[in-house]
């Protein structure tokens, strides 16, 4: 057989080997992008299953495209955002419905009264109103505010909300008044004197 040395030599040639070949096909998985297809099923689909499960008492395979697992939280309703002919993808929302529709429309009216909202104090909106409405949440406690992508996701559903980010203004631009916003600014500052009744001396 081999002596000592020749055997050492081996060894190492086989591990120099066997780590150039992990790194290279490691590399390969990791960069491989797997394209997975959601929501193959339809309405007529799972309303058939279900149907016939609830007649027979036997649960049905179905269609190939409901995963099993999708077809058992519908069959149980144990979906709550889904029912047996609405489809629900991903992670449910925080907020239902009618409280983000509240929110934008809470937005607006501060956009339309001057205040500017940024995206870190909707964040902190939603974090204040999941708080004192013990509503469930994932929302950052130690800054208290919400994520980042919870609050794209909240634009993706709400595309009117004209939200940006702070930025630096030149003095000069700044100093700067535009005509228009300034008559647009007084005519909702008149408007609101009027319909809360303030006095002069109050303002």
């Amino acid at each position: 057989m081999y002596g000592q040395g020749r055997t050492k030599e081996i060894c190492v040639r086989r591990k120099i080997w066997t780590e150039t070949f992990l790194k290279k096909n490691i590399s390969k998985v990791r960069n491989k992008k797997i394209k997975r297809e959601y929501c193959r099923w339809t309405s007529e689909d799972m309303d058939h299953a279900i149907k016939h499960t609830n007649k027979t008492s036997v649960v049905l395979k179905g269609s190939a495209d409901i995963p099993k697992p999708t077809f058992r939280r519908h069959l149980r309703s144990l979906n709550k955002k889904a029912n047996e002919d609405v489809q629900s993808l991903g992670r449910h929302t925080t907020f239902s419905p009618y409280i983000e529709m509240e929110l934008a429309k809470h937005i607006v009216k501060l956009e339309k009264r001057f205040f500017g909202v940024t995206i870190r104090d909707v964040r902190r909106l939603a974090f204040q109103i999941a708080v004192r409405n013990d509503i469930p949440h994932h929302f950052n406690i130690n800054k208290e505010m919400a994520g980042k992508g919870g609050y794209y996701s909240f634009m993706d559903r709400q595309p009117e909300l004209p939200l940006r980010q702070r930025e630096k203004i030149p003095m000069a631009r700044a100093t700067r008044s535009n005509q228009n916003i300034v008559h647009e600014f007084f005519d909702i500052f008149e408007k609101c004197v009027d319909e809360n009744g303030f006095m002069a001396q109050k303002i």
